[in-house]
C-alpha cells in the first residue's frame, strides 16, 4: 500500500526505495544480477586510493505516485525494495551538509584528523564507512539534491532472491522487460512490473492486488 507502516494517510512516507535508471540499463542490471555501486560518492570520494571503496547504489525514498521529477532526472525504468531489506544490507539516508557550515566544517575537520591520524582510535577506519553516506554540497549549487530523498547502499547489492519488490517501465515495455527477467533470472519469479505514470488509483490497486 502507498503510505507508511499500515497508514495510507502517511502519504509523505513510503515502505519502499526505488532505483531508477534509463532503459538500456536494465538489460545490464539483470544480466548481472546486481546493482552495481557507482561513484565514488561522498565527503572523501576524493580519497579512495588511501582509504578503500566509496561506491554506493543509490535510491530514493520519495512515494511512488510522487516520483514524476526524479523520473524526469533519473529514468521511467527500474526497481523496488523494501526499504527495511535495504537496511539489512547497511543502507541508510544520505546526509547533506552545505559547505560553509558549521556541521559541514566539523565533519570535514573530523575527516582530516582520521585521515592524517590525529585521532587515536582502535576503529578509527569505521569513519570511511560513514564518508560514503555524508555529501557536502555548495551552497552556490544550482540543484537542491535534498528533495530527491536519496539513500544509499555500500558498494553493489545483489538481486537476491524474493527481495525485487516490483520493476519500474512505461506501460507498453511490460513485456519485453518481462522477457528481460526470464532472459536473466529465469530462477526466479518475475516480480510484478508498475508504471510510474499511472494515476494515484491506480498504483494503490496494483499494491492491493499484489499484497505490497
Amino acid at each position: 500500500m502507498l503510505g507508511y507502516r499500515g497508514n495510507e494517510t502517511w502519504r509523505d512516507m513510503s515502505e519502499y526505495l526505488v532505483h531508477l535508471t534509463e532503459e538500456q540499463s536494465v538489460t545490464s542490471i539483470l544480466s548481472t544480477r546486481a546493482l552495481k555501486g557507482g561513484g565514488p560518492f561522498g565527503a572523501a570520494r576524493n580519497l579512495t586510493d588511501r582509504i578503500g571503496s566509496q561506491q554506493a547504489v543509490c535510491l530514493s525514498e520519495i512515494p511512488l505516485d510522487r516520483l514524476d521529477r526524479l523520473v524526469e532526472r533519473r529514468g521511467s525504468y527500474g526497481l523496488g525494495f523494501r526499504k527495511d531489506w535495504i537496511q539489512e544490507r547497511d543502507g541508510a539516508p544520505v546526509w547533506y551538509l552545505r559547505k560553509g557550515t558549521a556541521a559541514a566544517t566539523a565533519f570535514s575537520e573530523l575527516v582530516r584528523k582520521f585521515l592524517i591520524g590525529d585521532i587515536d582510535h582502535e576503529n578509527k577506519g569505521e569513519i570511511w564507512k560513514l564518508t560514503r553516506f555524508v555529501d557536502n554540497p555548495s551552497a552556490d549549487y544550482n540543484y537542491d539534491f535534498d528533495w530527491e530523498r536519496e539513500w544509499r547502499v555500500p558498494d553493489d547489492l545483489a538481486l537476491d532472491p524474493g527481495k525485487v519488490m516490483f520493476l519500474i517501465a512505461p506501460e507498453v515495455a511490460h513485456t519485453n522487460i518481462n522477457a528481460a527477467w526470464w532472459s536473466y533470472i529465469e530462477s526466479y519469479p518475475v516480480p510484478p512490473v508498475l508504471d510510474l505514470a499511472w494515476d494515484l488509483a491506480r498504483l494503490q490497486e496494483f499494491l492491493r492486488m499484489h499484497q505490497l
